[in-house]
């Protein structure tokens, strides 16, 4: 009785890329979360590779972090990006650097307007670049998902069921235009959500839905002890199947797609009372924001 497998939608945004030697850049990997059903909990799991235009390669890259207790920022694709010839006029992007400054200028805003704040600077950097370079980068990185995609999960009280946005930074070859293309809708609802991000999409959906031999055989293998249960019912349950998903695609990717996965695999739940993890590379908390309390404004200055 396959009661794992749910007719769930299925939400996916995929990216890579290498740079010229003008660019500098460090991107890849895979990200799988599952939204419960009553939207009390997410569950998260991601790799930890992370690619260079150099050649360069780690397994330490932080894919997920927390912003306070009540915000979670998920990026894949170019992470981090410059030219050596715009950084003066344009400066640098880095996806996790300016999410947590646009967290921490509006804390109090919803996963909407984190997005669109964040997603100012990648159209900066980007949209510097000459049709040439934009031309390179959607062929290396595929412009069909975009040069970056992140995601803004936020938790408004206890009661509320989190409010997701995701944004893909896109390119237009024949216009040379480079934009973004926001998703937050496909999220709604009282239904179980699958949001996948990064490389082996096509992977994340026959491992959710057993759509192949080797799907199921993985399910079996890993999970043994959650088959009979229901997607998005119960987080111990989700935390172990999101997990196995990203391990399903480092084990099953393309050759090409190998060289970007990799790492250990970073795992936990996420509710409105903040981030859990199981399994979390040390680096990686230095990443996060802990509870944030803007400063007070300095009150003015009594004229004499």
């Amino acid at each position: 009785m396959r009661q794992i497998v749910l007719p769930i939608l299925i939400v996916t945004i995929s990216f890579s890329l290498f740079g010229q030697s003008v660019l500098h850049t460090h991107g890849g990997s895979t990200i799988s979360a599952v939204i419960s059903k009553d939207g009390t909990y997410v569950a998260v799991a991601a790799d930890s590779r992370g690619t260079g235009n150099h050649g360069e390669k780690d397994n330490k890259t932080c894919k997920i972090i927390a912003l306070g207790s009540s915000t979670l920022f998920l990026s894949t694709g170019s992470i981090s990006y410059h030219s050596d010839f715009h950084e003066k006029k344009v400066g640098r992007f880095d996806a996790f650097a300016d999410a947590r400054s646009v967290f921490k200028s509006s804390p109090q805003s919803d996963a909407t307007e984190l997005t669109h704040a964040w997603t100012k600077t990648p159209i900066k950097v980007f949209g510097a670049e000459s049709p040439a370079v934009l031309d390179y980068i959607a062929q290396e990185g595929g412009n069909e998902d975009g040069f970056v995609s992140a995601c803004f999960i936020t938790y408004k009280n206890i009661m509320s069921r989190p409010d997701v946005a995701c944004v893909g930074i896109k390119y237009t070859p024949h216009t040379s235009t480079v934009f973004p293309k926001y998703d937050g809708a496909s999220y709604s609802g009282n239904t179980t959500k699958i949001l996948s991000m990064g490389v082996g999409k096509d992977l994340y959906d026959e491992f959710f839905h057993a759509r192949s031999a080797r799907g199921w055989s993985a399910i079996r293998t890993c999970c043994s002890k959650v088959i009979g249960q229901t997607l998005g019912d119960k987080s111990s349950t989700d935390k172990i199947l999101v997990k196995a998903s990203v391990q399903f695609v480092l084990d099953n990717a393309s050759a090409k797609d190998k060289l970007k996965l990799g790492g250990p695999i970073d795992y936990g739940i996420f509710t409105s009372q903040g981030m859990t993890w199981d399994k979390r590379k040390p680096n990686c908390y230095s990443e996060d924001v802990k509870s944030y309390v803007p400063s007070p404004k300095p009150l003015p200055k009594k004229s004499k």
